[in-house]
């Protein structure tokens, strides 16, 4: 009897062991690989020299595809500065600012070059 319980109390400390070291060796899935795509941007007056970007992926985006942007001043600096980086938008998201004239939106390449991008009218 003493041996059928040292036999189930081993079995019971090593199988959970064995079972780790087998999930561990177990290869990971791989990731979806991250498309950039490029984005539309809208802007809408709102009078006192302000207006409304709205920014959004275009339609050609794929379901994991992804964009850099942000908004830059002809006087310096740039959106969002703290920290300073960019936003990023997934399929579906809309990003909206209000903002003054001198404020553009730049689209950010995979070199992180920065590209100006055209407004239109809504």
């Amino acid at each position: 009897m003493h041996k059928l319980r040292l036999f189930l109390w081993s079995a019971a400390c090593l199988f959970p062991v064995a079972a780790l070291a087998q999930f561990a060796q177990a290869p990971a899935a791989p990731a979806a690989p991250v498309l950039l795509c490029r984005v539309l941007v809208t802007s809408t007056p709102r009078g006192n020299m302000q207006r409304t970007l709205t920014i959004e992926l275009r339609p050609d985006c794929p379901p994991h595809g992804v964009a850099y942007v942000r908004l830059a001043s002809a006087l310096g600096g740039h959106l969002p500065d703290d920290p300073p980086g960019a936003y990023s938008l997934r399929p579906g998201q809309t990003l909206r600012r209000v903002a003054l004239p001198w404020w553009h939106v730049e689209w950010l390449s995979a070199s992180n070059k920065p590209y100006r991008v055209r407004e239109e009218a809504p």
